[in-house]
């Protein structure tokens, strides 16, 4: 496992903040194809699934918004939020990263500009949790700082790693994303699975 994918930790400088519009690109038409292992004591090089998402846009109270659907045939259109650990739809206002929940198209169909939230500032401090409580979920994310992932054989310097937590009907799920500048999530950690970015298909 360690084969395919390490990471080591840098040193970031106390108060440092990110533009997390650097790290979370979002490009119309961009395929990305995803690689997911099982993380088991038996075998952590089990690899239990392989994703492609495309990122599509619509037009919505005069805004771009974007989402990410799993591109697996050409009329595929029913999900529309599939990008690995980033289950919304997005769109930056100001800097700012508004998202909406939108699982499926028919409800983002349905949705309103009004609908989104800030759920990300356009400056993020490091080690600031931040939280938003929306019909009984708490979410919460924190930047860790910086870290150097390497996938194959490319290696990704100064990817922030953010960790996330998720309240919700008692339960509180955990997950570890790492993005690159320009390029978006590249690694993810999540309930038992880690995935990492394995193509980009423009």
């Amino acid at each position: 496992f360690l084969l395919l994918m390490s990471f080591s930790l840098q040193i970031v400088s106390k108060g440092q903040t990110i533009s997390f519009s650097d790290y979370f690109p979002l490009k119309d038409g961009e395929k990305k194809v995803y690689r997911i292992y099982q993380l088991t004591k038996a075998d952590t090089t089990l690899m239990q699934d392989s994703i492609v998402t495309i990122c599509e846009s619509k037009i919505i109270g005069g805004e771009k918004v974007f989402y990410f659907r799993r591109d697996v045939f050409p009329d595929d259109t029913g999900y529309c939020a599939v990008l690995p650990g980033l289950y919304y739809t997005f769109y930056y206002k100001d800097g700012n990263l508004m998202t909406f929940d939108a699982l499926f198209k028919s409800k983002l169909n349905k949705a309103k500009l009004k609908d989104f939230i800030l759920d990300y500032p356009k400056q993020i401090k490091l080690n600031k949790v931040y939280a938003n409580w929306k019909k009984g979920t708490e979410n919460t994310y924190k930047f860790e700082g910086f870290e150097t992932v390497k996938i194959k054989d490319s290696v990704f310097a100064d990817c922030i790693k953010m960790t996330t937590g998720t309240y919700y009907l008692k339960f509180l799920y955990f997950k570890t994303l790492w993005f690159k500048k320009g390029v978006g999530l590249i690694k993810f950690l999540e309930e038992g699975e880690i995935g990492s970015l394995w193509e980009i298909r423009l």
